[in-house]
């Protein structure tokens, strides 16, 4: 190579620099921005839980002021999307650790990523279930009724359910909310052949991604729900779609009015998305991306919210394993004895809370932290 093409090379490499810098210099969508969107997702999830039919508080006296019962009911059902949210943040944290990498070093990388992946989320779950048992065994539970099946029962399923596979196998579980741990396995071990979709088709990706779960009638599983959404983890973080979004237009503010409006219109489009557009691949994906944008262009830079969403983030997995227990398995009239159907929510919400930061607690105190970090270290060199 000549020195005229060393130095077309050199230019190129120090503009491509240059961009990448040009993207940051705002703040990047890191884990605390990851936290606070969390922190949104697992508000609208109990809430989603606690109101999103009327069944679900038959016979108590809740208050839906300032709204009338029908239009919570339809705002919190809006909010099943939120799902499909969480595992939006699983691949666009995962790629975020592949991005700017080597084809060689991705190949190298790829094995450690998924395995500490499984091992984190499978010991982030094990303290939580061996405490459901305790709990159970105080509140008096029939085990043989709960691991049974046609009047037999088998430790088996008492073992599936301490991975997180019930929901895969089938089997009895404990907690009916712990079908997620399955379906985040499942998504986990699928990342790789996905990520390489995306590799040898850029955007095309996507557009399979949304059609072919709806052409094959996969619209209504877990896997086809989310699959347009586990898709745009990958393209968003790649293309630094979130970084783009909140700098554009930065010091006009036309354009910031543009986005602001942009947000409340998405709000209110979200609420009567399913009615109009009964494709839920689509749905989910579009208030995801509702609100990642919104959340870290505005509602995430105010100082106090910002603060309790991280913390609720932070939390959000122990909030999400455990909180079924409370207004539904064991304490649903003290849940919903609150009357007001937000201070119901907060108090299900602190309540889930104390508990989680409490199971955190307990982690510490044993070095159970430590030896989850050994074990992972060990197993992922």
């Amino acid at each position: 190579m000549g020195l005229k093409g060393k130095e077309t090379q050199e230019k190129t490499v120090q503009n491509k620099t240059l961009q990448t810098k040009t993207i940051h210099t705002g703040v990047s969508f890191d884990t605390r921005q990851s936290n606070i969107l969390k922190g949104f997702f697992i508000i609208c999830m109990l809430s989603h839980h606690l109101f999103y039919d009327a069944a679900t508080f038959a016979g108590f006296d809740v208050d839906f002021a300032p709204f009338g019962e029908h239009q919570v009911i339809v705002l919190v059902q809006s909010f099943k999307y939120v799902m499909a949210g969480f595992t939006f943040l699983t691949y666009y944290g995962m790629t975020a650790k592949l991005k700017g990498k080597s084809a060689q070093e991705k190949r190298e990388l790829m094995p450690k990523l998924i395995g500490k992946r499984v091992l984190t989320l499978f010991f982030s779950f094990l303290p939580v279930y061996l405490l459901s048992v305790i709990l159970a065994l105080v509140m008096k539970q029939d085990f043989f009724w709960i691991y049974s099946r046609e009047e037999q029962s088998f430790f088996g399923y008492a073992i599936l359910d301490a991975l997180g596979l019930a929901d895969f196998f089938q089997t009895p579980t404990m907690n009916i909310t712990w079908w997620y741990m399955s379906f985040a396995y499942v998504i986990l071990f699928m990342f790789p052949f996905l990520y390489a979709l995306y590799e040898r088709f850029g955007v095309l990706f996507l557009g399979g991604a949304l059609v072919l779960p709806v052409a094959i009638g996969w619209d209504g599983r877990y896997l086809g729900i989310c699959a347009f959404t586990l898709a745009l983890g990958i393209y968003t973080k790649e293309h630094d779609i979130l970084e783009k979004w909140r700098e554009a237009g930065k010091g006009r503010p036309e354009i910031v009015l543009f986005k602001l409006i942009v947000c409340v219109a998405g709000f209110l489009l979200l609420v009567k998305l399913p009615f109009v557009v009964p494709i839920s691949n689509f749905n989910f994906a579009a208030g995801t991306m509702w609100a990642a944008f919104c959340f870290f262009t505005f509602i995430g830079r105010i100082p106090g919210v910002s603060h309790i969403l991280t913390l609720l983030g932070k939390y959000s997995m122990n909030i999400f394993l455990i909180h079924t227990f409370i207004y539904y398995y064991y304490f649903k009239d003290f849940t919903y004895s609150f009357r007001y159907w937000l201070l119901i929510l907060a108090v299900l919400m602190g309540i889930s809370l104390v508990i989680s930061m409490a199971i955190e607690g307990l982690k510490k105190v044993t070095r159970y932290n430590q030896l989850v970090k050994y074990v992972t270290g060990k197993l992922c060199v």
